[in-house]
């Protein structure tokens, strides 16, 4: 009897050791596929964004980069160098899907990003690079970031849609974007599954997303099949900064319905990587009293460094934005409806015709996380930027 007793044990103890052992080789194998999107694969209007990190010489340095599929067998390579001042650069990643050139955006700029990109088994990207600044060369290499979301996949849908009314022809253009957090990121499920309905359609898939962006665009088609005029809609996305409390996109929405020019309106997506909930972007929201004074001081000052620096500098100086308005009788230039986070502070941006002509367009000033720290409530979500930084 005892025996039997110890014989069932020995196949109850087996049995247990082969569950467990056929556990942990799922686990490896699911590590073995949990793969980034291999970029060589991208189709066309699809892309992968990598927030990145290393060293410009001997200073630490954080990157945004993006590589796109614009046209068949051609990847197009973005990248953007976070600090006071961001700088943008663009090219093509040679025919031998390693080596780049990347020239900066600004004419004004001759600035060059030279080197080479190489990815892993898992398509972790390694960059090792010469970036020419001022006509001085130096050595740069970054590797993927250990944050929370180092990846995004994304996809940029064009559309366009002739139709005819009553004898005239029009065409209607559409461009859509849309993001998706990997399944494989360091977020839970539920933070990724809440903030993938924002950004992305809750699609589980970049080939999904597309499917699901030209379903939305064919709805919005049927809608405008009656307007006699050219229509265009523009709605982009784009990271704009990235820590592992939160996540923050710049939204552009633009409308032309006709007339002299459209309307462009920028406002910011802040997302908790803590529960995937959408932290506001207000002003009134992040600040205890939005028409403080010595607040407004601030934006004064701001808008007097933007001025100096401004194609349309003017010698009032900051007192033009507050002509502007006719009804301004405080002497100060309220604060704007919505911000974004910055990796130094906050950007504060004026929509066209707010405090300007539409001819200078979004005018963004910047002010210092130190700088603001009294202002912000203490109940607020980002309060931990002001206190670390400031």
């Amino acid at each position: 009897m005892i025996k039997a007793k110890e014989f069932k044990m020995k196949v109850f103890l087996s049995v247990v050791s082969f569950i467990f052992f056929f556990i942990a080789c799922s686990g490896e194998k699911n590590a073995e596929q949990s793969a980034f999107t291999n970029p060589f694969t991208l189709e066309k209007n699809q892309g992968i964004f990598y927030f990145m990190q290393g060293k410009l010489g001997e200073r630490e340095q954080k990157l945004y980069l993006s590589i796109e599929q614009k046209t068949e067998g051609n990847l197009s390579v973005n990248a953007s160098l976070l600090g006071e001042k961001e700088l943008y650069f663009s090219g093509f990643l040679n025919d031998d899907n390693t080596s780049f050139v990347l020239h900066a955006q600004n004419a004004q700029e001759k600035d060059i990003i030279e080197g080479q990109i190489s990815f892993d088994t898992l398509f972790i990207p390694t960059i090792e690079a010469n970036i020419t600044r001022a006509k001085q060369q130096t050595p740069a290499h970054f590797i993927l970031a250990q944050n929370k979301v180092n990846v995004l996949d994304f996809v940029e849908n064009v559309a366009q849609e002739k139709k005819s009314v009553d004898g005239a022809s029009f065409t209607s253009t559409l461009s859509d974007e849309g993001f998706l957090i990997p399944s494989n990121s360091k977020l839970s499920l539920e933070a990724s599954a809440r903030i993938n309905q924002k950004i992305g359609l809750s699609a589980q898939s970049i080939k999904e997303l597309q499917t699901k962006l030209m379903k939305v665009q064919q709805e919005k088609f049927a809608k405008e099949e009656k307007f006699s005029f050219y229509t265009e809609h523009i709605n982009s996305l784009s990271p704009y900064y990235i820590d592992d409390e939160i996540l923050v996109f710049s939204s552009l929405e633009y409308v032309y319905l006709g007339g002299a020019h459209g309307m462009p309106y920028l406002s910011s997506l802040i997302f908790s990587l803590q529960d995937g909930s959408e932290i506001s972007g207000k002003s009134k929201d992040l600040f205890e009293n939005v028409n403080d004074e010595a607040l407004l001081n601030l934006v004064l000052e701001a808008l007097s460094v933007y001025n100096e620096t401004s194609s349309f500098k003017d010698t009032q100086g900051a007192k033009r934005f507050i002509e502007w308005d006719d009804t301004n009788k405080n002497g100060f230039v309220a604060l704007p409806e919505n911000f974004f986070i910055t990796e130094k502070g906050v950007e504060f941006v004026y929509q066209p015709y707010e405090i300007a002509s539409f001819a200078e367009g979004h005018i963004s000033i910047y002010i210092a996380f130190d700088k603001l720290a009294p202002f912000v409530k203490k109940s607020s979500p980002l309060a931990y930027l002001f206190k670390q930084k400031s």
